[in-house]
């Protein structure tokens, strides 16, 4: 059975994911959760730099990170060099969880069959920027998340017919 490709991820109105060795906006709580959620007890695929953005293996997923650098490893981490060996890595699991970054996305979203993207409020303080190109997805869902009256994220499913 192929698994099913799906990219989590949150950007702002301008397309920002990262700045620096973090998120461009303050703390998302519910964006937090939503991932945990989301991605707890799979395979989560990420390039190197997000790996080493959070400095750890994340708990209770099997963490794969892509990277072109053979010399690169971190305890608890499968390390791989191309989508091929990360999807190979993941093993037959139903579902891999491709987490970022942009050149991760990139790379995968050809394939992928599924997203589930944060869409942050407003433009934020960014360095690094990927946006997903729309066309062909099919939007499923769509839950605003609000804080003293304020819209600080929306979360959107889209669907790709395989």
């Amino acid at each position: 059975m192929k698994p099913i490709i799906t990219l989590v991820l949150a950007h702002d109105e301008a397309g920002g994911i990262g700045h620096g060795d973090g998120l461009p906006w303050p703390r998302l709580p519910e964006d937090m959760k939503r991932f945990r959620d989301v991605t707890r007890g799979r395979s989560i695929v990420m390039g190197r730099r997000t790996m080493d953005t959070l400095g750890r293996p994340l708990p209770w997923r099997s963490n794969i990170v892509v990277t072109r650098d053979r010399s690169w490893h971190m305890d608890g981490v499968t390390v791989v060099h191309d989508v091929a060996g990360a999807v190979k890595a993941a093993g037959s699991v139903g579902e891999i969880m491709i987490v970022g970054g942009a050149e991760i996305y990139s790379q995968f979203a050809p394939m992928a069959q599924r997203m589930l993207v944060t869409e942050v409020a407003g433009v934020h303080d960014a360095d690094v920027f990927w946006k997903p190109d729309l066309a062909g997805w099919t939007e499923r869902e769509r839950t605003q998340v609000m804080r003293d009256g304020e819209v600080v994220c929306t979360f959107v499913a889209y669907e790709r017919p395989e």
